[in-house]
């Protein structure tokens, strides 16, 4: 999103003078604030993405992937991301998820009975949820 878009739908201090040309017109939408819209430019422009090959083995290890998963793992991809981390491994107590963490992906899952090998290669982090 450009900082154009982003300075449209932020709505002006209160109390500050503003020219007629500036002022808003009464068949606008409603303008959120700005930390309303940074909030939801950062969760739905960097949210994680699913690679095929990640919803195939989550469909076929019937590995239960909802809303409150995908949040999890986005904000492991955003804590993991400022470490600096590129290839890790995400941990929750039902399964495991390799996440490319430069391209926001969730690579591939395993379940808990695929966990038991204990070996997990070409990663640079882990992340417990």
């Amino acid at each position: 999103m450009k900082v154009q878009e982003l300075a449209a739908r932020v709505q002006p201090v209160p109390g500050t003078a503003t020219s007629p040309a500036q002022a808003p017109r009464t068949h606008d939408p409603p303008r959120s604030s700005f930390a309303e819209v940074l909030r939801q430019v950062q969760t739905s422009d960097e949210g994680v993405r699913l690679s095929a090959h990640a919803r195939q083995r989550i469909a076929q290890r019937g590995i239960a992937f909802d809303d409150l998963l995908a949040r999890q793992l986005t904000e492991a991809v955003q804590e993991l991301s400022a470490k600096g981390a590129r290839e890790a491994l995400v941990l929750h107590p039902e399964a495991a998820f390799i996440v490319s963490v430069t391209n926001r992906t969730v690579v591939t899952a395993l379940d808990r009975q695929e966990m038991q090998q204990r070996i997990f290669t070409q990663i640079d982090s882990a992340y417990i949820l």
